[in-house]
């Protein structure tokens, strides 16, 4: 039977069927959870191109049974093993386990779903913010070669004469391409750690461990996993992943190349950092701030950390609607954290300005 591929999230599947795929955990199979940028969900999904594997007769997300290497749709007894090669390159796919997840790797290097991600997460806009650079504009100048590692995409002016010429681009749009660029080249490198794409390290992460070592990539590039683990939030999962990456010659040899094009700033910081070692959620709408992430930027500067989900690890939940049946207020007053509006949040703001001063 023809192989389906579907793009799709967790909430695609209903609760009914969700509760048979969660009963089938209870019995000793396991479904593969897929680690993307995004997030992870309970979906059978190329960890990465982003595609989902789903049942072709019924649409249902597949799970993984560990014995016998099976895609087992248990909505209507589907079933197909797992593919030996990938569908993007052709490449041998894996299966690996991390952090007690099994995830299907297509193991090739070279792979062009995995460079197509790689690079659309180097330019988005919590990381390099380089505009005009689609996913299928960087389909493009991969295929065609231009772009080999993300140093490249800093030269590509070298290529004018033929991206001038290649649809849906143009003069103006060459150029401003190269405003862009040039634009992107002054970050900080909390973003540029952030823009590799290292497992388990996002932009809030990423922060962190350069606050902790005063932004100087040296330091990170040689410090043991031990010291990485000790830094608050971080943890030994997220060392590990670290140092494992800057012990590849080839991903150093690849961010000297980035660098090379780079000039790096420090990061702002607008106080005292009157909120550090502290955990923050923020949800809903805002009035104080002109978005939820000029907040989560102003809660960094003072030191504070800006977390998607509630866990027992966050001191505030920020909330407008503090009697709001929302999903973070249920957790957030199940493990007994303080739910604050932006007025509670401000007013807690002054306490530690004074308590400082």
């Amino acid at each position: 039977m023809k192989q389906e591929l579907r793009n799709g999230n967790s909430g695609s599947i209903s609760s009914v069927l969700y509760g048979e795929l969660e009963e089938n955990l209870r019995r000793g199979e396991q479904s593969i959870l897929f680690l993307n940028r995004r997030g992870a969900s309970k979906i059978v999904t190329c960890a990465e191109c982003g595609a989902t594997y789903s049942c072709p007769n019924c649409s249902v997300s597949l799970t993984y049974h560990q014995g016998n290497q099976m895609l087992i749709c248990h909505h209507c007894g589907y079933r197909r093993r797992v593919d030996p090669q990938c569908p993007v390159c052709g490449g041998e796919t894996q299966i690996r386990q991390m952090n007690d997840v099994k995830s299907l790797y297509c193991t090739n290097p070279d792979c062009q779903a995995k460079k197509i991600k790689s690079f659309s997460l180097l330019v988005s806009r919590d990381a390099l913010n380089i505009d005009g650079l689609s996913e299928a504009t960087l389909e493009k100048f991969i295929a065609r070669g231009f772009i080999h590692d993300f140093g490249d995409i800093f030269e590509i002016g070298k290529h004018r004469d033929e991206i001038v010429e290649m649809d849906g681009f143009g003069e103006e749009s060459f150029e401003n391409l190269m405003t862009s660029l040039d634009k992107a080249k002054e970050t900080t490198l909390a973003k540029v750690i952030y823009s590799l794409g290292i497992a388990n390290i996002g932009l809030a992460n990423a922060k962190v461990i350069c606050r902790h070592f005063d932004d100087d990539l040296e330091k990170i590039r040689h410090a043991d996993k031990e010291e990485i683990s000790s830094i608050d939030t971080i943890g030994p999962v997220i060392a590990g992943s670290l140092t494992d990456y800057f012990s590849n010659e080839d991903n150093n040899r690849k961010l000297d190349h980035l660098m090379s094009h780079l000039t790096v700033k420090k990061e702002e910081k607008t106080g005292e950092q009157i909120f550090r070692n502290m955990n923050f959620v923020i949800t809903g709408s805002v009035e104080h701030f002109a978005n939820r992430a000029q907040a989560k930027e102003f809660i960094e500067s003072l030191g504070g950390k800006v977390t998607g989900s509630v866990t027992s690890k966050t001191n505030y939940l920020i909330n407008n609607d503090t009697t709001s049946n929302s999903s973070k207020n249920k957790k957030a007053k199940e493990l007994g954290i303080p739910i604050l509006s932006e007025e509670d949040f401000l007013n807690l703001l002054q306490e530690k300005e004074k308590g400082e001063g």
